[in-house]
């Protein structure tokens, strides 16, 4: 219905003025893929006095008409001075992306923001000040992040210091994976760009390989914490009452006092929070020889707090927590508004917050090998099953210890752990980040991956030279320079044991072959079975094309 509707528009304002074109760019969540809304973009060969006015109009049919979504709007220095652009309704229904040339202009402080040239540096001592909801990192930073050491550093820097503001990041010019998947790694929230979708008269889906990619690309990220990493903020949600800006202070004084578990409350117009106030913040107003006399007929919103955390509902808990502990001690414990598509959805309190981040970290812990810190057999069962039913290729990997009993009747099992601990540290320093370790227990390891076949084998190449590199300092100079150990074997008779090394089992399985993540597991345990009966390290990876 919206797309009709843009569409019946644009091509009137075609008709008035063929040399202008307004089209639309997707900006999409970089957790999950969802489109949050679009950015109004102009082609135009002339200047006309109406232009922005002409895309107004249909900005606000597409607010009236879309599900929910932002739309994203330029704001000129010359479109400040037309009251068009600051009414009611052009507040609720548009987030206006701004220069630092306009950023002291008077009437947009109380507008929904984007700041729009952040690596300008410029900007970043207003945020403060103004609070936009959104910052927008330029498409120059956006390609550079993945390979200039400065433009990443940088890109990193202006996350984590929006994250800790409570302002989300948008990056555009996003024109290939590799820009993608730089941006995800570095905890950038949203972005656009025309590998994400080109800008159309159209509000189409954007394109579903860029889709695919993220939700992938987040799947893999997340892959230590299994499930875990999966619990929102919007699980501790509360949808607690709202008041509007012009309530005064004096009403939602009594309001306070006569509930002694309202922690305070959202300030909200057209379902965009404008602030908050706390109970403590309150009574701290209205107390004092003169604070009730002095704001008791006062508008709310003359108090509230506008620089307060918010999050959007998808956020993870533990990125919540990890903000939320970072405030400053006086708002240490304000309660954290969530949003969602930049409207409010709910509160969450700190205490609900800190049980829950608890609670994680304890599921966690369970979820995870002590000796080394890698997911264990819960999070390996769970990947294992997510190959055979994904559909796309795997590899899997067992990887084991040659010898190792004999090391550890010999050395000791203090040694023996330590040996360990070096297996699951070449493992991990060997793995591209993207790709997924555990322990399984003893000296059993699995590697999950989605590389090329060549690239497999390199992987176990260098897994196996990283370890066996290291292995001098485990033995006494005797043993190592002989080569062997002298040890019992399993039927109490004393033989030589050569020293340790790696036996590595795989799976390349691009057919879907096994139905069942058990069947897997026993066709690894007899590759593994023949790979163990060469002399050394060794590794062989079963191809099922």
């Amino acid at each position: 219905m919206a797309d009709r509707y843009i569409q019946k528009t644009v091509v009137k304002g075609i008709k008035k003025h063929p040399d202008t074109r307004y089209l639309f760019q997707p900006v999409v969540s970089l957790r999950d893929g969802s489109i949050i809304g679009h950015e109004i973009l102009s082609c135009s060969s002339a200047k006309h006095k109406h232009q922005g006015l002409f895309a107004l109009d249909a900005v606000f049919q597409y607010m009236m008409s879309a599900d929910n979504y932002i739309l994203f709007f330029p704001l000129t220095k010359k479109m400040c001075a037309d009251n068009r652009f600051f009414n009611g309704d052009a507040a609720a229904s548009v987030v206006f992306e701004i220069h630092s040339v306009i950023i002291s202009h008077e009437r947009i402080q109380h507008l929904a923001l984007v700041i729009d040239d952040t690596d300008s540096l410029y900007p970043l001592g207003f945020l403060s000040e103004f609070h936009p909801q959104y910052v927008k990192l330029s498409s120059s930073l956006v390609q550079k992040a993945e390979t200039d050491t400065l433009a990443h550093a940088f890109v990193k820097s202006v996350t984590g210091f929006c994250h800790t503001a409570g302002i989300d990041v948008i990056a555009e010019g996003v024109e290939t994976q590799k820009d993608l998947a730089a941006l995800i790694d570095l905890g950038v929230s949203y972005a656009q760009g025309n590998f994400i979708q080109e800008p159309s008269g159209q509000l189409s889906v954007f394109n579903r390989e860029a889709y695919d990619f993220i939700v992938e690309k987040n799947r893999k990220k997340n892959h230590i914490n299994g499930q875990l990493s999966e619990v929102y903020i919007a699980n501790l949600c509360t949808a607690t009452r709202v008041l509007p800006p012009g309530i005064e202070v004096g009403t939602v004084y009594e309001m306070v006092i006569t509930d002694s578990d309202c922690f305070g409350y959202c300030i909200v117009q057209d379902s965009r929070v404008l602030g908050i106030i706390t109970r403590d913040s309150l009574i701290m107003h209205m107390s004092g020889r003169y604070g009730f006399m002095l704001y008791q007929k006062k508008p709310v919103s003359t108090i509230m707090d506008r620089s307060f955390l918010s999050a959007d509902y998808r956020t993870p808990v533990n990125k919540v927590s990890e903000i939320a502990m970072q405030r400053s001690m006086e708002k240490l414990y304000d309660f954290i508004v969530v949003t969602r598509n930049a409207g409010y959805y709910g509160t969450v309190t700190v205490r609900d917050l800190l049980l829950k981040s608890t609670e994680i970290q304890i599921a966690h812990a369970r979820c995870q090998n002590p000796l080394t810190g890698l997911p264990g057999n819960i999070i390996i069962e769970e990947m294992l099953t997510r190959c055979v039913s994904s559909g796309t290729p795997y590899c899997v990997l067992y990887i084991d210890i040659n010898q190792f009993k004999a090391y550890n009747d010999v050395y000791g099992f203090e040694k023996g752990d330590e040996i360990i601990k070096q297996l699951a540290r070449s493992i991990t320093e060997c793995l591209p980040s993207d790709q997924f370790a555990g322990h399984v227990g003893g000296d059993d390891f699995v590697a999950v991956l989605t590389l090329k076949p060549e690239q497999q084998e390199a992987y176990c190449r260098n897994v196996i030279q990283k370890f066996t590199g290291n292995l001098s300092g485990y033995y006494n100079e005797e043993d190592f320079s002989r080569g062997y150990i002298t040890a019992e074997n399993r039927s109490g008779v004393v033989e030589d044991f050569p020293l340790i090394s790696l036996s590595i089992a795989g799976i390349y399985d691009t057919a879907h072959y096994y139905s069942d993540s058990s069947l897997l597991s026993e066709e690894l345990a007899r590759i593994k079975k023949t790979v163990k009966m060469a002399k050394g390290s060794s590794f062989s990876i079963k191809k099922i094309l």
